[in-house]
């Protein structure tokens, strides 16, 4: 899915990106410093990620012996209040008649968290309210691992989908930035030094020194 880095502004009654998503499960802080400050860095990880965006999105279709794949398809969910553009459907022929199979490109390797999952599983949520059909699977294309990943879209994972999206939509609507947690993969973010989440309520240091700052 496209990661833009022009948003909706929040409270605008406008359907959230799928991105968005994606972003708030994985990180809630970074997803509202990007929707809600407008906060964006650049790094190596983000620019390739846009361009090989560019690349899988556009539009086209390709017919196999048991398949039809269709790239650059736009899909919403009136449900999630969420829309995008799916990286490719596959419309596979079974003994159920034609079942979309949605595949989500990911540039790095495969994670240890479950934001991908969450991505791909909206996705299905929203063929299945447009096409009025059941999509029981999908899958994630890593593509520095070269894997295709299968995802099950079982109860448990709609639930979490629907349950994030709906978190996803209060914090943006309340316009205030979550507090900052420290997570494994903090280290890495391109918004590390502006989220700064090795400072906490906790932090005694941070404490004091704040105490001081604003001391006559």
């Amino acid at each position: 899915m496209d990661d833009s880095i022009s948003f909706p502004s929040a409270g605008s009654g406008d359907y959230l990106p799928l991105s968005a998503l994606n972003d708030f499960a994985f990180c809630k802080r970074r997803c509202a410093l990007h929707r809600l400050e407008n906060l964006w860095v650049e790094s190596s990880h983000t620019v390739h990620g846009t361009l090989l965006h560019s690349r899988v999105h556009k539009k086209g279709s390709k017919t196999r012996e048991d398949s039809t794949e269709l790239r650059g398809l736009r899909i919403l969910s009136h449900r999630l209040r969420l829309q995008g553009v799916a990286d490719m459907v596959e419309f596979k022929d079974t003994v159920n008649g034609i079942t979309p199979y949605p595949v989500e490109y990911k540039r790095g390797k495969v994670k240890a968290w479950d934001n991908d999952d969450i991505q791909v599983c909206a996705q299905a949520i929203c063929l299945e309210e447009m096409l009025k059909t059941e999509v029981p699977k999908g899958a994630i294309y890593h593509i520095r691992a070269k894997i295709r990943r299968e995802v099950i879209f079982d109860t448990s994972l709609r639930k979490k989908t629907a349950r994030i999206a709906n978190e996803l939509h209060f914090v943006l609507t309340q316009e205030k930035l979550p507090p900052p947690v420290l997570l494994p993969h903090c280290k890495k973010c391109s918004l590390n030094h502006y989220c700064m989440p090795n400072i906490s309520q906790d932090n005694i240091t941070y404490l004091n020194e704040l105490t001081k700052l604003f001391t006559p």
